[in-house]
């Protein structure tokens, strides 16, 4: 790491750290500068911008088809001096604070998120560019909460993860066969009376899923095989039909040993609560000495995706970054596509047959076998061009680096060659196993009650539990009680075998509510890939 000492203002002392983040995204030269303190001292209007350069290969936006771009989700982390815990950064949630001095010739957009816990900045305009971002200055109102004051000593991380927009349209969920028995007899269809086809989501209103043994209900209305009691998932529920953001790639090694070295060093709970190293694979290399005050290490697995995720430490991330579950909504959606080519609101793209994220069915799956420069940033495969290389089959102990397989020139067959979903969303399919909430209701589990909940697509707020290095947000938890977390499940497949788009697992195997898997327990094929809403920004 660079370290770089600089008094700014008059008042704050920075001391600021370069950090690097999945798939050649980097954030160098943070400072603080500007403070202003016109309004007073120690005024809740004072603030001051951090400043920091910003790079990423491969962006994009395109007005046609998918009709989307990729973006940077940035949010800045802070720890007083003499203080134990990094705390999150208000940043203002007006769009013009945040601005740009040197673009390189591209145009540019900031959106603020409403809360203030992070901007995404993404191409205003069709291109297909490394992008290089000098002097991008983030405004942050470092009194709210009056948790910093003006002359106070702090040391500031900015953290930067590539993201990929998911416009609004409709979209199809379930397997694109009509064949019974299909090949994912766990796949949402529109009846559960042998007919198979998948359901057409059109909207994020309110959506009835009916009972064993129906063939009709109040439209709109599905099947899920999974849950086998009608019940319906309300307005709140992240459908996939409103447009929302979602992480590029998994999370690597490096981002989540970031995340690991903001916890508290004054106590080991913390971090022996987010010790990943026993349960990842072994190309996940993540390494800690035990010790709270020693940093972790990522590591020659730098660059290939954290594997050996609980629910727990999805949710503790999520809730830390600011971000949100992705629901297995979406994850259909993200995979499958709406073509907007033409008027809104374009054309759900129709399944096909026990499909990959590529688009395409089992047939067309083989693996990698050869590598080169294995274990650094050009990690890569020696034949790019004779197979579909997202299905790890060479390396079947871990995952290769994160976007290992992203085109480097346009094709005619990019998607097959890069694994990529219909958006341009890396190793949705294979590399690791994806968390997902499934499209239905939570009970209390542990009391046996009746009662239905639903998550309603709430974020993170930045902060977590710092004694205890867990997640806080009241709306990861069942009803706000935190004895109650929502449950997940897993999409997929991984480099130990892969699953096709539409099949779908459960955490849970009934409706009682009175058992339920282990919320901590670790699986070493299982990352972390998170969301956020459009309309939060």
């Amino acid at each position: 790491m660079k370290r770089v000492t600089a008094i700014l203002g008059v008042f704050i002392l920075c001391l600021s750290f370069s950090l690097l983040k999945a798939n050649n995204i980097n954030v160098t030269n943070i400072s603080l500068v500007n403070q202003n303190t016109s309004a007073g001292l120690n005024n809740a209007a004072n603030y001051t911008s951090v400043q920091f350069d910003l790079t990423w290969d491969n962006a994009w936006r395109n007005s046609a088809g998918p009709a989307n771009w990729d973006a940077a989700w940035v949010f800045v982390k802070f720890q007083v001096f003499g203080q134990p815990d990094w705390q999150h950064a208000t940043l203002s949630s007006t769009d013009a604070h945040h601005t740009i001095t040197n673009t390189n010739g591209q145009t540019i957009t900031t959106n603020a998120a409403t809360d203030g816990r992070g901007v995404m900045i993404h191409l205003g305009a069709n291109a297909n560019t490394n992008l290089n971002l000098q002097g991008v200055n983030l405004r942050w109102m470092y009194r709210t909460g009056n948790v910093v004051h003006d002359t106070a000593n702090v040391t500031v991380r900015v953290f930067a993860i590539e993201m990929v927009y998911i416009p609004d349209g409709q979209f199809f969920a379930g397997d694109g066969t009509l064949t019974t028995p299909p090949p994912s007899s766990s796949a949402l269809t529109i009846n559960s009376v042998g007919n198979n086809r998948p359901i057409l989501i059109s909207s994020e209103a309110a959506f009835n899923f009916i009972a064993s043994g129906s063939s009709s209900g109040t439209a709109p209305f599905g099947y899920n095989p999974l849950f086998t009691s009608a019940y319906t998932l309300p307005s709140s529920f992240p459908k996939g039909y409103a447009a929302f953001y979602t992480m590029k790639y998994e999370l690597s090694v490096q981002q989540f040993t970031d995340f690991f070295n903001c916890l508290r060093t004054d106590i080991t709970t913390a971090k022996n609560n987010r010790n990943i190293s026993g349960s990842q694979p072994s190309r996940s290399t993540f390494s800690w000495s035990g010790s709270p005050l020693t940093d972790a290490t990522a590591g020659a697995g730098a660059n290939r995706p954290q594997g050996g995720f609980s629910m727990e430490d999805y949710y503790t991330y999520a809730d830390w970054s600011g971000l949100r579950f992705i629901t297995e909504l979406e994850y259909e959606k993200m995979c499958r596509g709406t073509d907007r080519t033409g008027a809104a609101p374009g054309i759900a793209v129709y399944p096909v047959n026990a499909e990959y994220a590529w688009g395409e069915s089992a047939n067309s799956v083989t693996g990698t076998a050869n590598l080169t420069n294995d274990g650094t940033v050009s990690e890569g495969i020696t034949s790019p061009t004779s197979s579909l290389l997202n299905v790890n089959g060479g390396f079947s102990a871990g995952p290769v680096r994160c976007g290992i397989f992203a085109a480097k020139n346009p094709s005619t067959n990019q998607r097959r060659l890069t694994g990529a979903t219909y958006y341009g969303v890396m190793e949705l399919t294979g590399n690791l196993e994806e968390w997902v909430l499934a499209a239905q209701p939570q009970l209390y589990w542990g009391s046996c009650s009746s009662t239905l909940y639903y998550y309603d697509g709430t974020h993170g707020d930045g902060n977590i539990d710092q004694s205890t290095g867990r997640f806080n947000s009241a709306a990861f938890f069942v009803n706000s009680n935190t004895s109650y977390p929502y449950w997940m499940s897993r999409k997929g497949g991984s480099y130990s075998g892969v699953q096709n788009v539409s099949t779908r697992s459960s955490n849970w195997s009934s409706t009682s509510g009175c058992s339920s898997p282990s919320f901590t327990g670790r699986t070493a094929t299982a990352g972390f890939r998170g969301g956020l809403s459009a309309s939060s920004l």
